[in-house]
């Protein structure tokens, strides 16, 4: 075994490709692999795999060596080991069923490096992630990927059914659609254990490519990957010829580049979707001169095209009668020519009268119907209201990202604070693609990877507060729901940076405490904030959801409950109407608030003594 943090690159061209028998799958289908794993498990137990990370170059560019099934599922050259085999003799043994020669004279010189990431399948199913969640005692598969440091000349022979491509390193980073979890978080992998990869060129020259992020910009530029061809026959074999252009970030086919064509030889060309990941609202016509502060919002998030309908409220139906009343006057106006100014105006006191004495008089079930308002300004609709720049930021690191929760870096009046929340949708579309505001584990892991970020970089924390609940379906509570939500309890407790948390809407039980663990909480006039809803209260207590106003009442989800009972540390008013009627002056109460808040002696103290 080799355990170093350099690994070795050599040119494609220096190995040499041939073809042999093909290696059938065993399976035929997925249901038929996951069935099997189920036999072999009762059989032999948790099943151990391994898998190899080959490193060459080509122009100097980093590339992977991975088996493609077909035309489109890739994967690692390695497999399963038999029980109470050694992990590195069994990677050797797979490698060389899978790449190694039929000569034994031909076979190459494998040589293993340090491991470099664990993957667990806890339950029979195609996913897989990076750690194995505590609440799972048994997990059903254990993958281990390894670096083999490759010699400068070898022989490869890849069986007839299969194809070998040499797939660029940039390629693999975060491409989880393309190329799955595991392999699209190789680079980062790599970054993490090795400190720098030596290409070799076939001058013998050598050149030293750390691994370190940075930023390439958006100017246009284009990196020809040579045909790589060998002849037909028993050394024959199929490689990758790849020709991408870079724009604005994203790796394309280049037409323009002509293949070149050649008697008696062949090669296979990978297809890459072309279509952003990101479809970010950049600002069009940047003056030139101007050095920085043009770039404000960089989310996905974009205004509606069409006005959200208007939605009234079961009691808010005597003022409709009201609002017919006024605009009747008002055509008849038009069509006669006759002043009913007075009229008019003698209506329009009444209706608002009507209206203050309806919103100073609300019943906890009418509070939480407001909250629950289609057209109520969500949490992305407060941030972008509230900051003047605003980065949002995704993913788990662990493969997943959650749109139930949104976390990015926002900027107030100058200061920079890692904001989070639950977000819902603004119509049918919107709140399927956020599966309602409900995070899965994957969202609270994501929070809580900001979290900790927030903390090293001494970023406030603003968390907003707006859902149902935690997403309860079975394959969440198998991820470890309650885990993933008390993870967060525990750490928000000890972080050193100021956290302030605005419940926006309604705040269920413990998916809204997961992010709601702060130094000074603050709730909308209007929001909710319950252990379980007014009517799964009602549905447990009285046997029908019929109860829920009485439930309502004896569970204190109130703002102004919550702040009697020095729970919240404050309520931030809303316009009559609730904060829809006017989501721009909500939000900047919203901001008052919270600058407030961090003006105050208590954040000073502990945002910057040491215990």
């Amino acid at each position: 075994m080799v355990t170093s943090p350099v690994v070795n690159t050599y040119p494609l061209s220096s190995y040499t490709f041939g073809t042999k028998e093909p290696k059938l799958e065993k399976d035929t289908s997925v249901a038929d692999r996951l069935a099997r794993m189920k036999v072999n498990y009762m059989k032999e137990g948790m099943r151990t795999s391994v898998e190899a990370i080959l490193l060459v170059q080509e122009h100097k560019h980093p590339h992977i060596l991975l088996l493609q099934i077909g035309n489109t599922f890739c994967k690692l050259p390695g497999g399963r080991l038999k029980p109470g085999e050694n992990e590195i003799e069994g990677l050797k043994r797979k490698l060389t069923s899978k790449l190694g020669a039929n000569s034994p004279a031909l076979q190459p010189d494998w040589q293993i490096g340090e491991c470099v990431a664990i993957w667990w399948r806890p339950n029979f199913e195609t996913v897989m992630y990076p750690y194995c969640p505590p609440h799972i005692t048994k997990p059903k598969e254990c993958k281990k990927l390894f670096i083999v440091h490759l010699s400068e000349r070898e022989y490869f022979a890849v069986p007839k059914n299969l194809k070998l491509l040499a797939v660029p390193l940039f390629e693999l980073y975060d491409n989880v659609q393309r190329y799955g979890p595991v392999i699209s978080t190789i680079p980062q992998q790599l970054s993490r254990f090795l400190s720098k990869i030596q290409i070799h060129s076939s001058e013998d020259r050598m050149t030293t490519l750390s691994l370190a992020s940075g930023n390439v910009g958006n100017k246009e530029c284009c990196l020809e990957f040579p045909s790589l061809y060998f002849t037909e026959g028993p050394l024959g074999s199929k490689l990758l010829r790849r020709s991408y252009t870079r724009r604005y970030g994203f790796w394309l086919d280049d037409p323009k580049v002509p293949r070149i064509k050649s008697r008696n030889r062949f090669c296979v060309t990978a297809k890459v979707k072309k279509w952003r990941k990101h479809d970010y609202p950049w600002p069009d016509d940047i003056d030139p001169n101007i050095q920085s502060g043009h770039l404000t919002y960089l989310s996905s998030f974009k205004p509606l095209a069409e006005k959200p309908k208007p939605v009234t409220l079961p009691f808010e139906k005597p003022l409709v009668d009201l609002e017919k009343k006024i605009i009747e006057v008002r055509n008849l106006a038009d069509e006669t020519g006759l002043d009913f100014s007075d009229q008019i105006s003698t209506l329009e006191n009444k209706y608002q009268m009507a209206l203050k004495d309806l919103y100073a008089h609300l019943t906890p079930i009418q509070r939480l119907s407001i909250a629950r308002h289609p057209n109520r300004p969500t949490v992305l609709d407060h941030i972008l209201n509230i900051t003047e720049k605003w980065v949002e930021l995704h993913g788990d690191r662990g493969g997943y990202d959650d749109p139930a929760i949104v976390t990015g870096i926002g900027s107030i009046e100058g200061k920079s604070y890692m904001c989070i929340g639950h977000q819902k949708g603004r119509n049918t579309k919107e709140n399927i693609a956020r599966n309602f505001a409900m995070p899965t584990p994957h969202g609270y892991r994501k929070a809580l990877r900001l979290m900790k970020y927030a903390d090293h970089h001494s970023l406030p924390i603003l968390t907003f507060v707006d859902t149902p609940g935690a997403f309860a379906d079975l394959k969440s509570e198998e991820l470890g729901q309650g885990e993933a939500i008390a993870h967060n309890l525990r750490t928000m407790f000890g972080l050193k940076v100021p956290i302030i948390t605005v419940v926006t809407g309604e705040g269920g039980s413990g998916g809204a405490l997961a992010i709601a663990c702060s130094n000074k909480m603050f709730m909308m006039e209007n929001s909710a904030f319950y252990v379980a809803s007014p009517e799964a209260c009602a549905a447990i207590l009285w046997k029908s959801s019929q109860a829920a106003p009485k439930a309502a009442e004896k569970l204190r989800i109130t703002a102004q409950e919550h702040y009697r009972l020095k729970i919240a540390d404050g309520v931030i008013p809303e316009p009559l109407g609730g904060a829809h009627a006017d989501p721009v002056w909500a939000s900047q109460q919203v901001k008052s608030a919270i600058i407030q808040a961090m003006k105050a002696s208590i954040f000073h103290t502990i945002a910057f003594e040491t215990p």
